[in-house]
């Protein structure tokens, strides 16, 4: 016992040394580290069939206080590699189901929390560039409506800027931020600037602009091509306003000055994504007194049937407007966005569920070669008066067991895995040059995770029953031996 402890001890001090040594915060990808991957393996794989065995010995102490099924059960599973492998085979399936669930929930989750952030609960417009007049008097309606807590005339216009590269476009969202704060987050996600368009202790020439850190980190100020990273620094944007002349449309440029900037963490929006004065936004259209659209928020965007209350109010609203208007949630804003995240979620986890199938059945080929081998042990206790359910019992209560150490263990790996994902992606990009979670593709700053602990519970009590069954095939081949047929060549 002795020297198996030291010798425990000397495997795990090189483990915490290897794994000290690659994991640290160097900036250099250096052959040894990589190298040093190598026994890191090997000896995490050689610690874990110890975890296990030592789990296996606990379960093999408890035998004599047991009925004799649980002690045969237990007694079966001591000390066999394959029973080992078994149970890997189920920690592997929940490992992988758990990780992959939580982080495609926290996705989800990620997602539908940042859109909202950077939108309303209800959109009110005419259509894609089409303006709203008189719309202060809207905008007091709106207000008086029952669970509306703010109102946000906006003018959402697409827009161009000079990049290093050519141009690029973006939102420009000319708003009040009066207003526009009780209706969006984006209060929250200013990093520098005020709730404002100015820089205080100094006079603008032009107005100020809110931008996004991701429009800034392509921004080109005039012809000195430097980063536009500072606030006051001169900001130009290009598009085609409205006219009456034969085109309907005239090229038209204007400069602001940069007062602030702002991070969400979704990508897409903040690089391409910037706020305007309201005026400066209409002057710059030759949309005086007019708006595209209002954004509004609800005391309880998650009740339907408030939704539904105040989409009918503004039907009454804007009854007599000369144009039709269209009124739109958030969600449905977004629907396809948020329906492909759904969908993408439970084709993963129907998915993955096979993995565990394929545990279950490597748990009954496991279980139908210790029949096989313990078929001398069936026949005399059969012979010695034990009842042909005991036996069944006997390989029910191994497969329980079995599955019950892999869920348990799959669960820890699963959780440590998910906890430290960012660490973990961040560690191979760095040691192996590898992008694993592209921050432009899934329009997130870092990989998101949330774990329910409803499907947590859901994914391991399917385990545990389905493997439990697999064991059923093996467990009624055992009970229908006889005892003459077991002790026959004994």
């Amino acid at each position: 016992m002795l020297k198996r402890s030291i010798l425990f001890a000397l495997h795990l001090l090189l483990w915490l040394a290897c794994a000290y040594i690659i994991v640290k915060p160097l900036t250099d990808t250096s052959l040894i580290r990589k190298l040093l991957c190598i026994p890191l393996a090997y000896l995490t794989i050689w610690l874990y069939f110890y975890i296990v065995k030592f789990l296996l010995w606990l379960l093999g102490a408890l035998t004599e206080f047991l009925s004799y099924e649980f002690a045969l059960a237990i007694r079966y599973l001591h000390k066999r590699l394959v029973a080992i492998l078994a149970i890997t085979g189920v920690a592997v399936g929940v490992m992988v189901l758990i990780s992959v669930t939580s982080i495609m929930s926290g996705f989800a989750n990620e997602m539908r929390g940042k859109i909202r952030g950077t939108m309303s609960h209800i959109n009110v417009f005419r259509g894609p560039n089409q303006f709203i007049s008189n719309y202060q008097k809207y905008q007091e309606q709106i207000l008086k409506i029952p669970h509306v807590t703010g109102c946000s005339p906006r003018i959402e216009w697409l827009v161009m800027f000079d990049m290093e590269k050519g141009a690029d476009y973006c939102t420009m969202i000319g708003a009040d931020f009066r207003t526009e704060i009780a209706t969006s987050n984006i209060g929250d996600y200013l990093m520098d600037g005020e709730i404002d368009y100015s820089i205080p202790g100094r006079r603008m020439t032009y107005p100020g602009l809110i931008a996004g850190c991701g429009v800034l980190d392509e921004y080109v100020a005039g012809n000195n091509k430097q980063p536009c990273s500072k606030k006051g620094n001169e900001f130009i944007l290009f598009t085609a306003r409205p006219s009456n002349t034969i085109g309907g449309f005239v090229p038209q440029f204007k400069k602001f000055t940069i007062a602030g900037w702002f991070g969400s963490g979704l990508t897409d929006f903040d690089g391409h994504t910037v706020y305007v004065p309201l005026e400066a936004a209409q002057e710059f259209l030759g949309a005086k007194g007019m708006v595209t659209n209002f954004r509004i928020s609800v005391d309880d965007y998650k009740n339907k049937q408030t939704i539904e209350e105040v989409k009918h109010a503004l039907a009454g609203v804007f009854a007599k407007y000369p144009w039709p208007m269209s009124v739109w949630t958030w969600e449905y804003e977004r629907r396809n966005l948020l329906g492909a995240v759904n969908v993408e979620q439970k084709l993963n986890l129907i998915i993955l569920f096979f993995i565990v199938i394929v545990a279950g059945f490597f748990l009954v080929a496991v279980l139908t070669m210790v029949v096989a081998e313990k078929r001398r042990d069936i026949g005399i206790l059969l012979a010695l008066g034990a009842p042909v359910r005991g036996v069944m019992w006997i390989f029910l209560i191994e497969g329980f067991f079995i599955s019950a150490l892999g869920s348990a263990l799959g669960y820890l790996f699963g959780y440590l895995i998910t906890e430290y994902i960012n660490n973990i992606e961040r560690f191979l990009n760095q040691l192996f040059n590898i992008e694993i979670f592209p921050r432009d593709i899934y329009l997130l700053d870092k990989i998101p995770v949330l774990r329910d602990p409803s499907t947590m519970a859901v994914i391991i009590g399917i385990t545990i029953i389905g493997s439990t069954m697999f064991s059923l095939y093996p467990a009624y081949k055992a009970a229908k031996n006889t005892p003459m047929e077991a002790l026959r060549y004994e």
